[in-house]
């Protein structure tokens, strides 16, 4: 597959079902914990989080975007 930036892998990695996007999370208390416990699940997805508490509207981070053989074959 091809893509041409970040934005486009993540559409890719969606439409795989290989990300799950949430949105809302606090950036000091929820994002690290939730990427740590998906990082140990086998076969968990990448993560994309939105709307992210105390950052302005379009912020976003991702995170486990290569921890599972079929998103790092995507790259």
């Amino acid at each position: 597959m091809e893509f041409q930036d970040l934005r486009d892998w993540i559409q890719i990695a969606d439409e795989m079902g290989e990300l799950k996007t949430l949105k809302g999370c606090d950036w000091n208390l929820e994002i690290g914990a939730i990427t740590e416990l998906v990082h140990h699940k086998e076969d968990g997805p990448a993560v994309l989080f939105e709307d992210i508490k105390g950052y302005p509207k379009g912020y976003r981070v991702l995170s486990n975007s290569l921890s599972s053989r079929k998103r790092l074959a995507l790259t």
